[in-house]
């Protein structure tokens, strides 16, 4: 299995994307379910993305710490299965597997602490040493549960992302630069990043906001933002627009990236291609930009500074035409252009 450690001192890290909104679950079901119900199923998903040519895969978990927070009974048994048919599929390229857990419920009576840690410690029974914490709106009892886990698994690499509003903020309120300082300095975890909610040009905007992290930074949008058409919900962020900004990135020197909500093995197919095509003498480090900023119709919109020409707010027309549907917008307001 690939060292992830050795990887990131040579090269960018490239995962998988979208499990949830690519799989498709019957209706009414867990995802996860679909681990003892439909595991070839799953094992396809993976499989795809791997032949995409994602370095890294995740468990097909994220909706277990709020199982197990809920006692659900056989929580247990669809981790055992997820980490199965992971490591089945990522044998077969010699692919790192993540344990992926998406945010625990934080209680009076069973504290996110407790609902990480019973998690990630199933996981290290089964052999896992590369663990994901994503999606987190807050740091609420992970940093206490990494902490734990590694007295059990010292060598554990832990990623830890948020989910940031493209106005930099999670849905509990928190601001993503301070969220991102605080798991640099807990000296616990390995990575740290953003995923999910904002699309790839925003999330590109936000990653200027964080400074330099003194961690591997970790970067996974959406496809692009949902739109709801006969009571369905697509993504229509194109893989080309994705890998366009996502290598962008890599080229600043973002060391871990891939795709969440809407992304699927095409998207992760153009990222790789792209990341192919860059130089080999990467940035070390993400490189720190300041940004400008201005608002139009309520958003705030972000552009690292040298980037854009004076008035300018976004780095590309494509960018901001891939992520808003602002009708009429680039007659009214002339200096979006570039």
């Amino acid at each position: 299995m690939l060292d992830v450690r050795k990887l990131l001192a040579q090269r960018p890290l490239l995962f998988d994307g979208g499990m949830g909104t690519y799989y498709k679950a019957k209706p009414g079901q867990e995802c996860e379910q679909a681990n003892l119900t439909d595991p070839e199923g799953i094992l396809a998903v993976h499989r795809a993305y791997l032949a995409a040519g994602a370095d890294a895969i995740k468990t097909n978990t994220f909706s277990l710490p709020r199982l197990a927070a809920a006692q659900q009974l056989g929580w247990e048994q669809l981790a055992d299965a997820g980490w199965q048919l992971a490591v089945k599929a990522a044998g077969e390229t010699g692919a790192a597997v993540f344990a992926d857990l998406g945010p625990a419920p934080d209680t009076e009576n069973l504290p996110a602490e407790q609902v990480y840690l019973a998690v990630a410690k199933r996981f290290a029974l089964l052999g896992a040493r590369n663990f994901l914490f994503e999606t987190l709106s807050a740091e609420d009892g992970v940093l206490e549960a990494i902490r734990a886990l590694k007295q059990t698994v010292p060598e554990a690499f832990v990623l830890v992302s948020f989910a940031v509003l493209p106005d930099g903020y999670t849905r509990e309120g928190r601001y993503c630069a301070e969220l991102v300082r605080r798991m640099a300095q807990s000296g616990v975890v390995d990575a740290v990043g953003l995923n999910c909610v904002s699309a790839p040009g925003a999330m590109r905007a936000l990653v200027q906001q964080l400074g330099d992290a003194g961690l591997p930074l970790s970067v996974m949008p959406n496809a692009g933002y949902p739109v709801v058409a006969r009571a369905q919900v697509r993504y229509q962020g194109k893989p080309e627009y994705f890998a366009r900004e996502l290598s962008r990135l890599a080229a600043e020197g973002v060391r871990i990236l891939g795709g969440c909500c809407g992304t699927t093995p095409q998207h992760i197919a153009a990222l790789r291609t792209a990341l192919d095509a860059l130089p080999e003498a990467l940035p070390a480090a993400k490189h720190i930009f300041s940004h400008i900023e201005w608002h139009m119709n309520g958003i705030l919109l972000h552009v690292p500074a040298q980037d854009a020409p004076a008035g300018c707010v976004w780095a590309s027309r494509e960018a901001l035409q891939a992520e808003y549907t602002l009708p009429g917008a680039f007659k009214s307001y002339k200096k979006l252009m570039v």
